[in-house]
């Protein structure tokens, strides 16, 4: 089990962290992540679940702080490697209003855990 940091490559303040199991190849098994998402200067924590759909390259996220459900997130994690500097992007799906963000993050360091 590894954990990583991955930062927001438009504002390093804001970060995402995951515990992740990686294969032999170097990419996330396919299986439940945790973590949490660090958003600006003020620290602001988001707990996060990844869970893998399918054969879909995209995977869900569950946001364990959001009251509403009007913004669904999917993250391209699962086609990466586990590597410093590798990048990948979440995509933020806004129901009401019907628009997509998305964000790059790169990975900065990689653990491995115990």
């Amino acid at each position: 089990m590894h954990r990583i940091t991955a930062k927001y490559i438009e504002d390093n303040d804001d970060f995402i962290v995951l515990d992740i199991s990686i294969d032999s190849e170097l990419k996330p098994k396919k299986m439940f992540l945790f973590g949490y998402a660090n958003e600006g200067i003020k620290g602001q924590k988001w707990p996060l679940i990844i869970e893998q759909h399918g054969c879909s390259s995209n995977a869900q996220i569950t946001w364990g702080a959001y009251e509403e459900n009007t913004v669904k997130s999917t993250i391209n994690i699962f086609d990466k490697k586990i590597s410093i500097n590798e990048m990948f992007t979440r995509f933020d799906h806004d129901t009401v209003d019907n628009t997509q963000t998305e964000y790059v993050y790169r990975i900065t360091k990689i653990e491995k855990l115990d």
